[in-house]
């Protein structure tokens, strides 16, 4: 276990799991995985991944957020292919990856966030 008492101070959604990592690659997970059917309870209709920024704050940390995502991923890209986002939310970070040339696709369980993606003029799968 890597971290137990998860506490959600953004939501203050109450949930039962904890941060595990594994031991072979180092991933962070949830554990217990949540299923398929509750995903969605995760994810408030206020989740403000797809929602427009609320402060200048929060939309310069948003954007050293991308910015550091962007470069990670163009290092493992090497200027070009494609990027896939599982979880793309509202698509900042897909759109900011396309911008760079990077053919970019979002998987999104939230149909709001997809429409919003969408709106953006991205790819992206509503479902899992």
């Amino acid at each position: 276990m890597f971290w137990d008492d998860l506490r959600d101070l953004e939501y203050f959604m109450e949930d039962e799991r904890h941060l595990a990592r594994c031991g072979d690659c180092d991933l962070v997970f949830l554990s217990p995985m949540p299923t398929r059917e509750e995903l969605p309870s995760l994810y408030p209709p206020d989740y403000q991944n797809f929602d427009s920024r609320r402060s200048a704050v929060t939309g310069f940390l948003q954007e050293r957020y991308y910015r550091h995502h962007c470069s990670i991923a163009m290092r493992y890209l090497g200027g070009g292919g494609s990027f896939l986002e599982v979880g793309s939310a509202g698509g900042d970070l897909l759109k900011r990856m396309r911008d760079r040339g990077v053919r970019a696709v979002g998987v999104e369980i939230s149909e709001d966030a997809c429409a919003v993606a969408r709106a953006k003029g991205l790819e992206v799968f509503c479902g899992t």
